[in-house]
């Protein structure tokens, strides 16, 4: 009796059983191999041989991680089996990704799927609160007198059916949009919430059986939550979840762990704490030792931007406390003394009893936090950001993010994660193992039996036929800045004028960027020079530039990932430089406990940007066009370690350092 006691405990967990197994099997094969070819579909093999990898994965029970080139319908290859399994098992999934626009695009792709397998689940797309319309707020909007409002943006403000924003008739602008959107919600203890749609849909997701569509940030809260035991954002019965565009995986689980503070920040803690214990000796002292931390830290980013090496863009800057130790010590102390007054406050009302409860919790967090700044060996790393300008945040993120990431998506036995995108792999080189090497050491994602390696399946592109890869033997080094500059704007120029505009830059740095669009401009160029802007979204420069076909478009940041470009607009891609990590505090962890750090770390790091970007110019199979890399570090003369690792990565093979190939290539392939 107790060995079958024993026995039934350590039973193999499965996703699903041996005959459900067969049917999702069944029908994928039959969808892929019979269904599409007899309606006239393409077939594509990468397509059909991740579809195939991704059941073969569930019924193994095993996580896999799996790239998806360009143009191979990666979205359908794990739709198809998603849908078959959530109607199989009746148990809910969750696909997560990295932006609204590809959430919303699947939502198109799950009903044509749907279609197909004659399957129709239900769909909630999951956002942030503040995408959606807060009825109380609403409300109170409503009454103000001064508001001058369009007629039809009234109506669905009053219309309490309609919550998103993007279901509004017509755009709304950010200052009514930020008072009428959901800041804060108080669910049950909101007098509205009974009329609210928005906490019936945060209801449904904890309840629902369908598919859930969400972002990766609001999965890893979802899942913080439910190992921390806290209330769940999306329903415990989920067994499949999918990562799309899981390269960004690392950053994103980052973000949700990160702990973060302003001046304002602290000093509204402080403010409420002496409040509550009726106590204001302790603003000015406390104001005092904070300023000067911030003050400090605050010269510390000015100084890392005027020596910024190559002008490179820095986002997190580097700490030195040498200069604020003792008064992060102070700071201690009266945060410590200000707890332990709060502490002996008697309290016999409930309500003050869950207001001191929450005040202890917030300065034992920030005496916990300013405590570790000072430890060398703590488990966090610390760094500064900008915001709004002059004013500084410190942040800190666990140092083993690997061991983060592997607790939250692949320890627990109850569900089973599905990773893809289009640029996972760091080498073309090795086996599968070796290809996927750095994604899988630094989100954690575990070895066999646990994970499955699938083969990365390349893009059924003719990259080798419609792609001329393009590179230079007499460029500077990028560390000789200004000399770089100038000759890059020649070899930019003539490219220009050869392909007819047609023609995106990608950058690394903002002050390059601004540099090579003030030279063209003084060269008075005919064709028609955008350049990304604060004041503009990505959408209406993309959309500007593909109206203009003959425009050159010069970005940086997100524009080395998730801007599609179809047709005649884009011919020309130039990469001005390769796209290594800024040097930051997390890269440096990373590299000290690396054996190579240039091998292990930056390179990696490189190519999966470069990849990114490269992506940019072939979004279709009749699309055309070149790539240009300008850096010197990958000519015939270079001696770098990594160059061949950058010319495996290039998609096409046919390669060239003459500018007459580029003008043969133009002539042939622009008719």
């Amino acid at each position: 009796m107790l060995y079958s006691i024993f026995k039934e405990e350590n039973k193999k967990e499965t996703l699903m059983s041996k005959e459900e197994i067969k049917k999702l099997n069944n029908m994928i094969w039959k969808l892929f191999m019979e269904y599409l070819p007899l309606k006239g579909f393409e077939s594509r093999v990468g397509q059909e041989n991740m579809a195939l990898d991704i059941c073969e994965a569930i019924g193994d029970n095993q996580h896999i991680m799996i790239e998806g080139g360009v143009g191979i319908g990666k979205s359908y290859a794990y739709l198809a089996p998603l849908i078959v399994f959530n109607s199989i098992t009746n148990k809910p999934v969750i696909i997560s990704t990295s932006s609204i626009l590809l959430q919303e695009q699947l939502i198109n792709d799950i009903n044509s799927v749907s279609k197909m397998l004659s399957i129709y689940p239900d769909v909630y797309l999951a956002k942030g609160m503040n995408h959606f319309k807060c009825p109380k707020r609403a409300n109170e909007y409503l009454k103000q007198k001064n508001n001058d409002d369009d007629l039809a943006i009234k109506e669905w403000i009053k219309n309490r059916n309609s919550i998103d924003r993007r279901e509004a008739p017509t755009e709304i602008n950010e200052k009514i949009w930020n008072k009428i959107n959901i800041k804060r919600c108080d669910f049950i203890n909101c007098d509205m919430h009974s009329r609210c749609k928005y906490a019936k849909l945060r209801d449904e997701l904890r309840y629902t059986n369908g598919i859930i569509l969400c972002n990766h940030d609001l999965l890893a809260v979802d899942l913080q939550n439910k190992n921390n035991h806290r209330k769940e954002i999306f329903s415990k019965e989920c067994r499949l979840i999918v990562i799309d565009e899981a390269h960004n995986l690392e950053e994103k689980a980052r973000n949700s762990l990160k702990e973060e503070y302003s001046y304002e920040e602290i000093m509204s803690i402080i403010e409420k704490t002496t409040r509550y214990i009726r106590n204001f000796n302790y603003n000015e002292n406390v104001k005092q030792s904070l300023r000067k931390i911030y003050i400090s830290i605050r010269e510390q980013v000015e100084k890392q931007d005027l020596k910024g090496e190559n002008k490179e863009e820095i986002e997190k800057y580097y700490i030195n406390t040498e200069y604020i130790k003792k008064d992060i010590e102070k700071l201690i102390n009266l945060l410590e003394d200000l707890n332990f007054k709060v502490q002996i406050k008697y309290e016999y009302k409930n309500k003050y009893k869950y207001m001191q409860e929450e005040i202890i919790s917030k300065l034992e967090s920030l005496i916990e936090f300013f405590s570790n700044i000072l430890d060398e060996n703590s488990n966090y790393i610390f760094w500064a950001e900008k915001f709004n300008n002059k004013k500084i945040k410190i942040m800190n993120c666990p140092k083993n993010m690997n061991e983060e990431i592997y607790k939250l998506f692949f320890k627990q036995k109850k569900f089973r994660v599905i990773l893809t995108s289009a640029t996972l792999t760091n080498t073309d080189i090795g086996d599968e193992y070796k290809k996927y090497e750095y994604i899988t050491k630094s989100i954690g994602f575990p070895n066999k039996p646990e994970g499955f390696l699938s083969e990365p399946q390349k893009s059924p592109y003719n990259y080798d036929e419609n792609v001329l890869f393009y590179y230079r033997n007499d460029m500077p080094h990028p560390k000789n800045r200004e000399e770089y500059i100038e000759k890059s704007i020649d070899i930019i120029e003539e490219l220009i004028y050869e392909t007819d505009g047609r023609t995106m830059v990608l950058f690394t740095a903002k002050s390059d960027m601004e540099s090579v669009y003030e030279k063209l401009k003084n060269r008075k160029i005919k064709y028609n020079i955008i350049m990304q802007n604060e004041g503009s979204s990505q959408e209406s420069i993309i959309k500007e530039f593909k109206k203009d076909e003959n425009s050159v478009l010069l970005g940086t940041g997100a524009y080395w990932e998730g801007v599609s470009i179809e047709g005649n607009s884009l011919f020309s891609l130039i990469i001005f430089k390769l796209p290594f990590p800024v040097p930051d505090p997390i890269i440096d962890y990373k590299s000290n406990i690396s054996s190579n750090a240039l091998m292990d770390v930056h390179v990696p790091e490189m190519i999966i940007k470069l990849k990114q970007g490269m992506g940019r110019l072939i979004r279709s199979a009749n699309d055309k066009g070149i790539i240009t890399i300008l850096d010197s570090r990958i000519s015939d003369n270079s001696e770098a370690k990594y160059k061949n690792v950058v010319l495996e990565s290039i998609p096409t093979n046919k390669k060239t350092n003459s500018i007459e190939d580029v003008k043969k290539f133009v002539k042939e392939q622009i008719k």
